[in-house]
């Protein structure tokens, strides 16, 4: 990946790859999708989905496999800096912009949008964008609401409960933890169904587990939780 701008929301261990992303049955049809329109040259892809739902992953697993020719580009960031970002970025064989919904309904960032999609194309690149579906946006500047709703468009979905243990368990197993089944079941009603939640408890759970040569028992993770 050539882009600079890496996420710190994914550890080296989690994310970044496809075969470290576990869509389940909810959303196995939206990352062959995605694969599908990569391979085929897809000029614009929209990823949409809700908090945990695995847009950064799927984007940084996109430029992986593009390689050398891809970059990487959160907008998670104040707006002038987002902007000027926008405005360097040179065109690309693949550009991922993470977050790209912040910067609608502000007319010097749509513009900015929308030349940079334009050096892309014209680059014959490809360019997917993310969107945060929980609380969609308003596009003022109309050439770009085109292309927006014009690019290949990815729903990703929550995962159901079963979902959610299945991914979160392999996750963990990724990390050499083996959590107890009492694990599982106490976090389903303890813990929010959020997989970017459940993912920031992993980390807390293993970083303790470390420091204290524990296992994932339920008695310890309970004391982790719910002493702080």
């Amino acid at each position: 990946m050539t882009g600079s701008q890496q996420p710190l929301a994914l550890s080296w261990r989690d994310g970044g790859h496809f075969d470290d992303y576990f869509p389940e049955q909810s959303n196995a049809a939206a990352v062959a999708l995605l694969r599908q329109a990569l391979n085929a040259g897809d000029c614009s892809i929209c990823l949409r989905g809700g908090r945990g739902t695995g847009r950064t992953h799927l984007c940084l697993a996109a430029a992986e496999a593009i390689g050398d020719g891809a970059s990487y580009l959160s907008l998670k960031r104040p707006r002038e800096d987002a902007n000027a970002l926008l405005q360097q970025q040179p065109a690309v064989d693949l550009l991922c912009l993470d977050d790209a919904d912040l910067m609608l309904g502000d007319p010097a960032s749509e513009k900015a949008l929308f030349d940079l999609h334009n050096r892309i194309r014209d680059h014959r690149g490809c360019l997917i964008i993310t969107e945060n579906s929980d609380h969609p946006a308003q596009i003022n500047l109309p050439d770009l609401r085109s292309r927006w709703r014009g690019a290949t468009q990815i729903q990703l979905l929550p995962l159901s409960d079963q979902e959610l243990a299945s991914a979160w368990t392999r996750r963990a197993r990724l990390r050499g933890l083996l959590p107890d089944a009492a694990v599982i079941q106490w976090m389903l009603t303890h813990r929010s169904r959020n997989f970017a939640d459940w993912m920031q408890t992993l980390e807390q759970l293993d970083s303790a587990a470390l420091a204290l040569g524990r296992r994932l028992t339920l008695p310890f993770v309970r004391e982790q939780l719910t002493s702080k």
